[in-house]
């Protein structure tokens, strides 16, 4: 039983790298969609500017990867819960304001997109069930909070290298 686990734990760690990892999966970091022609992306900074911000810091995958902004997006939703709770309104809306600024400047801008590319790998139903659940999270969020939201149907992450970028429409 215990070999037969280690094995489907093995197919799962395969198919995680085989979907997300490398140049022919689907990129689960932020910076992966942001424009090539910027010197410097500025989205990783930001992102740990949150994490340094409310005392917490980076561990495992980097600030900027799907996992990790989507529990900073929790852990502010909880601080602001915990400080309404607890009466601390400056506290509260100090969190509130964070997480609308890390949705609206960061995951409505992306993670869309990234939904779409998982949902048009061919991943496993796991994958895409998840990718749809994290896009209409953030759909339904954006349309609570009064965001700007960006559709991520027919989008795919900008290219790797200025090369790709076709001026023009040609």
């Amino acid at each position: 039983l215990a070999a037969l686990a280690d094995e489907a734990s093995e197919q799962l760690v395969d198919v995680y790298d085989r979907l997300f990892g490398g140049r022919g999966g689907v990129p689960a970091r932020e910076s992966a969609y942001a424009d090539p022609r910027v010197v410097a992306p500025a989205e990783l900074a930001d992102v740990r500017g949150f994490l340094h911000a409310f005392g917490l810091a980076e561990t495992g995958e980097l600030a900027d990867h799907v996992a990790a902004e989507c529990e900073l997006a929790s852990v502010l939703a909880l601080k602001q819960a915990w400080a309404l709770g607890q009466g601390w309104d400056e506290r509260a809306e100090i969190a509130r304001h964070a997480y609308e600024r890390l949705l609206a400047d960061h995951l409505l801008r992306w993670a869309p997109r990234f939904a779409a590319c998982v949902r048009a790998s061919q991943a496993p139903a796991f994958y895409v069930a998840s990718a749809a659940a994290l896009a209409a999270l953030l759909e339904s969020e954006a349309k609570r909070l009064g965001l700007a939201s960006v559709s991520g149907d027919g989008l795919a992450p900008m290219p790797s290298s200025p090369d790709e970028i076709v001026c023009g429409g040609g």
